[in-house]
């Protein structure tokens, strides 16, 4: 049904993947070499890209689309504290939960480099619970209640999938182009559907790859274009809907998603890298249209641990909201 339309692939130990021709914005269309002065990364940093940057949006569109990013950011705060991707610059760990809130989430390294997971509870008591079934223990640690804007978050995946555009397709996305650059949009969208899953969750894999697939039959009752972004343990999906190529789907189309994707990657960054192949969570349905503050989808940890086999396992809770369709109880991460 799907075809591989583009995909970006990098991570550690790979250089750095210049997109797009330089000086000359895809957004707006600016072509003064002086508004293009800092470095516009194509996913965002804070998510743990550090290698793939767009030579060709201006500084004025990133400034624009920063709001975006930092909606989505906010959105999966938890996940970047758990799985310990650093920011921008190489930066310290994400922390979720202001400092002295009730509930705080750090992501830490010691002085011998061995990571942990530190989390911590002010108040009665009741955003923590353990539990025992056999010989398996389960922490329940609630998230602080952190808020974005899920139309921002939505449009800061748009602007990705945009951004790998091949130039032939450029003319079936030019209101989604126009969408971008309206951040005060006043479009009516009942639905802005995102598919999220994840991989090693606590185990943040330093990888950024971004996929375009496009549909093999014209015809085919499905969207014209998916973009898939993986990117350490998160794996964002969505359709990128075009001016007219999905003119014969209904005004609300059923979304298509990808289940079981799957990307290889290398698990060290020495001359023989070994090779690993990266295995994504069957996704939970998100409607990312309101234009309002929402709280983050995610609304507990939990920590499994065999007290048999010593394993342990991290896992999230979804939150049970009208604007969200979880596939069920608890988002299972493989690995």
């Amino acid at each position: 049904m799907y075809e591989v339309l583009r995909q970006i692939k990098a991570g550690v130990g790979g250089g750095i993947i210049k997109l797009g021709e330089r000086h000359v914005c895809r957004f707006c269309g600016n072509t003064d070499p002086r508004r293009f002065r800092q470095r516009a990364h194509t996913f965002p940093e804070a998510l743990g890209n550090h290698w793939v940057i767009s030579r060709d949006e201006c500084d004025d569109c990133n400034a624009k689309f920063s709001k975006y990013e930092d909606a989505l950011v906010k959105a999966v705060g938890i996940i970047l504290t758990v799985g310990g991707e650093k920011g921008k610059g190489h930066s310290s760990r994400r922390q979720t939960g202001r400092t002295g809130s009730a509930s705080t989430v750090r992501h830490l390294r010691d002085a011998d480099g061995n990571r942990r997971i530190s989390t911590r509870l002010r108040g009665d008591g009741s955003s923590v619970r353990l539990a025992w079934q056999r010989d398996v223990l389960t922490i329940r640690h609630s998230v602080a209640p952190e808020k974005f804007v899920p139309r921002y978050a939505y449009k800061a995946l748009t602007k990705m999938a945009y951004a790998l555009l091949p130039d032939e397709e450029l003319a079936n996305y030019g209101q989604t182009r126009t969408w971008l650059l309206d951040v005060n949009d006043s479009e009516d969208f009942p639905v802005l559907e995102v598919a999220l899953s994840f991989t090693l969750l606590g185990n943040a894999p330093p990888l950024a790859v971004g996929t375009l697939l496009r549909r093999s039959d014209p015809l085919a009752p499905i969207p014209h274009i998916l973009f898939l972004l993986s990117i350490g343990s998160l794996c964002f999906q969505i359709d990128l809907r075009s001016d007219h190529l999905e003119d014969h789907l209904p005004p609300i189309p059923i979304g298509q998603t990808v289940e079981g994707w799957r990307i290889g990657c290398a698990t060290n960054s020495g001359p023989q890298p070994e090779p690993y192949v990266l295995t994504y969570s069957k996704p939970s349905i998100l409607n990312w249209s309101s234009k309002t503050l929402r709280l983050q989808p995610v609304e507990e940890l939990l920590f499994h641990k065999s007290m048999r086999t010593t394993a342990a396992e991290f896992k999230l809770v979804m939150r049970d909201e009208p604007w969200l369709e979880d596939s069920g109880d608890d988002a299972d991460v493989p690995g």
